[in-house]
């Protein structure tokens, strides 16, 4: 009877924990395990997701760089972000300027924090209870790369076609050759 009241207890734990769950969150390709590596005196942009897959209602944020201002700007113009119910594709906009004087090897450890807005949508008397979200990430500072120059569209197109003729070419030889080839069998015979 116990073993039995305890399975009934630990189902009636899982079920009740998963409406526990808030699943508005925020994502990006940068954490603190995955840096984004820049070179001195560069700048590059970078994106953030928020999302609302999971939540009874719309929730609002306003997004802040509460660490790391001094090399990160939010880009957006509104820094409001409305995040509907089911939503997982409201992107913040980062610019990520690192120093012209910034030493090799430093990193700076940003925080992106959103502190929940009223909406203007709840209903009068009720109070609803929400936490704000934070990302953490790093920018490292890198030495700068020699990268090659990726091949653009148009040099793909020029060596497809090139590449077309040559076959072209190899066909009408191979059917030349084997066209007199045969044009010599018959005269033989």
């Amino acid at each position: 009877m116990k073993k039995i009241l305890g399975v009934i207890f630990a189902i009636n734990f899982v079920i009740l924990g998963c409406y526990l769950i808030n699943a508005v969150a925020v994502s990006g390709a940068y954490s603190n395990r995955i840096p984004l590596e820049i070179s001195p005196g560069e700048t590059k942009s970078i994106t953030f997701v928020l999302q609302n897959m999971a939540d009874e209602s719309d929730v609002k944020f306003k997004g802040l760089i509460s660490e790391g201002s001094e090399i990160v700007q939010i880009t957006d113009s509104n820094t409001e972000y409305l995040v509907p119910v089911g939503s997982n594709d409201i992107p913040v906009k980062l610019s990520v300027e690192v120093p012209s004087s910034a030493e090799i090897g430093v990193e700076y450890q940003i925080k992106i924090e959103f502190e929940p807005v009223s909406t203007g949508n709840e209903d009068e008397g009720m109070v609803q209870i929400m936490s704000g979200l934070s990302r953490y990430f790093i920018v490292k500072v890198v030495e700068k790369s020699e990268e090659e120059s990726p091949m653009t569209k148009g040099m793909i197109v020029y060596i497809g076609i090139i590449i077309v003729l040559l076959l072209m070419i190899l066909f009408l030889i191979f059917y030349i050759l084997k066209y007199r080839i045969g044009k010599k069998k018959l005269l033989r015979k």
